[in-house]
């Protein structure tokens, strides 16, 4: 894995720059308003969502971090199809776009005391 701070071109399969985090369905630290929260990373989020969002577009997302809401922008890195256990459901990559330093490090600490990164 690379360098979580690193700005240097990405190359190979796995291009995230930080490790991703499995979250807890319900009840965590962390979590989304109107999804489904995967997994997380300091530069991003993988949510299940009911309906399908357009690659590359960007839109708002409010995170709650410790029991405190943040709006922050994020790009649609990713939507995939998935069969759910009742109805299809979407994968949806997002990457923040815009996300206080402060608030990044917040969310760093709380996903390092949660659990051990997910594999690639």
């Amino acid at each position: 894995m690379s360098d979580p701070g690193s700005d240097a071109p990405k190359t190979g399969i796995e291009q995230r720059r930080a490790p991703r985090y499995p979250l807890p369905a319900y009840g965590g630290q962390v979590s989304v308003m109107g999804a489904q929260l995967v997994n997380a990373s300091a530069y991003g989020v993988l949510i299940e969502a009911p309906l399908p969002m357009e690659e590359g577009s960007v839109m708002p997302l409010r995170l709650v971090i410790a029991g405190s809401k943040v709006d922050v922008q994020a790009r649609v890195a990713q939507c995939h199809a998935e069969q759910g256990e009742k109805r299809r459901v979407y994968r949806i990559g997002l990457e923040f776009v815009s996300l206080p330093s402060l608030l990044r490090e917040q969310l760093v600490e709380i996903l390092k005391k949660g659990v051990a990164p997910a594999e690639a």
